[in-house]
Protein backbone atom coordinates (compact mmCIF):
# COMPACT_ATOMS: atom_id res chain seq x y z
CA UNK A 1 0.00 0.00 0.00
CA UNK A 2 2.76 2.47 0.88
CA UNK A 3 4.50 1.88 -2.45
CA UNK A 4 1.64 3.45 -4.41
CA UNK A 5 1.58 6.41 -2.03
CA UNK A 6 5.30 6.96 -2.37
CA UNK A 7 5.32 6.71 -6.17
CA UNK A 8 2.41 9.15 -6.32
CA UNK A 9 4.25 11.62 -4.09
CA UNK A 10 7.40 11.72 -6.21
CA UNK A 11 5.89 11.77 -9.72
CA UNK A 12 5.75 15.13 -11.49
CA UNK A 13 1.97 15.17 -11.92
CA UNK A 14 -0.60 17.88 -11.31
CA UNK A 15 -1.62 18.36 -7.69
CA UNK A 16 -5.28 17.53 -8.39
CA UNK A 17 -4.35 14.21 -10.02
CA UNK A 18 -1.95 13.48 -7.17
CA UNK A 19 -4.67 14.21 -4.62
CA UNK A 20 -7.18 11.95 -6.41
CA UNK A 21 -4.67 9.09 -6.46
CA UNK A 22 -3.84 9.50 -2.79
CA UNK A 23 -7.55 9.52 -1.89
CA UNK A 24 -8.20 6.16 -3.56
CA UNK A 25 -9.17 3.48 -1.04
CA UNK A 26 -8.03 0.64 -3.28
CA UNK A 27 -4.22 0.34 -3.36
CA UNK A 28 -4.35 -2.06 -6.32
CA UNK A 29 -6.39 0.43 -8.36
CA UNK A 30 -3.83 3.13 -7.51
CA UNK A 31 -0.98 0.93 -8.72
CA UNK A 32 -2.87 0.06 -11.92
CA UNK A 33 -3.38 3.75 -12.69
CA UNK A 34 0.27 4.47 -11.97
CA UNK A 35 1.31 1.58 -14.23
CA UNK A 36 -0.77 3.02 -17.10
CA UNK A 37 0.71 6.48 -16.53
CA UNK A 38 4.29 5.21 -16.53
CA UNK A 39 3.72 2.93 -19.53
CA UNK A 40 2.16 5.73 -21.59
CA UNK A 41 5.22 7.87 -20.95
CA UNK A 42 7.52 4.96 -21.82
CA UNK A 43 8.98 4.97 -18.31
CA UNK A 44 7.87 1.39 -17.74
CA UNK A 45 8.31 -1.48 -20.16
Amino acid sequence: EWVGYRITEVLPIQNLAKQKLLELDDPVARLEILEKYLTQRKLLG
